[in-house]
């Protein structure tokens, strides 16, 4: 059995994730934002630098999975933030 404390996080971050947009109906989460006593908008944020991602498919197919992409294209709402079939992650 192969563990990971890095990947272990992350499955925390994005239940976290989950939790906030279900509260707040918005993936902008400021720095600041907490869920589960997790540091959610700190998390998006360092998610969103160039090459967060990289090496590790599977967190981008679990953000997938979750409905969202990173991407900086600004909307009001994560549906009308639409990139295909999946939403942006706008912020």
């Amino acid at each position: 059995m192969v563990w990971s404390l890095a990947d272990e996080r992350f499955q925390e971050n994005l239940a976290a994730a989950r939790v906030y947009f279900a509260e707040h109906w918005t993936p902008c989460a400021p720095r600041s934002a907490s869920a589960l006593d997790r540091p959610v908008g700190q998390w998006l944020s360092n998610l969103r630098r160039p090459g967060a991602l990289e090496g590790r498919p599977e967190w981008e197919a679990g953000i997938r999975q979750a409905g969202f992409r990173l991407s900086s294209t600004a909307a009001r709402s994560p549906a009308q933030a639409t990139v295909g079939s999946r939403r942006a992650l706008p912020c």
